[in-house]
């Protein structure tokens, strides 16, 4: 961010620099609608608490990984769930979640 002040009178600005490179795999690898799908499925939390969302949900994973029958859960809860609906971050929300897809 950038404040600028004239004759008495600031105001704050966002000041962004963009590299052709990056622009061009942006654009090739489509990332705009990665970041829409995010900002969407995290509401709120996107800007609130979006690290420690993030942070929670790929613990899980890495959580659940291993285990077949709850990697298996979470593919089932994933393939079958609307858009907005949370992603489990834990074995409760996602035995919660898979009892309402069954």
């Amino acid at each position: 961010n950038v404040q600028l002040t004239f004759s008495g009178t600031s105001t704050i600005g966002e000041m962004q620099l963009h590299s052709k490179q990056i622009l061009d795999w942006d654009e090739k690898n489509d990332s705009h609608s990665h970041y829409e799908f995010f900002r969407a499925e995290l509401g709120s939390a996107y800007n609130d608490s979006m690290n420690e969302t993030l942070n929670r949900i790929m613990n899980f994973f890495e959580e659940i990984q291993g285990i077949p029958v709850l990697l298996s859960a979470m593919i089932t809860v994933l393939s079958s769930r609307k858009r907005g609906e949370g992603l489990p971050c834990t074995r409760l929300e996602l035995y919660k979640q898979i009892l309402g897809v069954t």
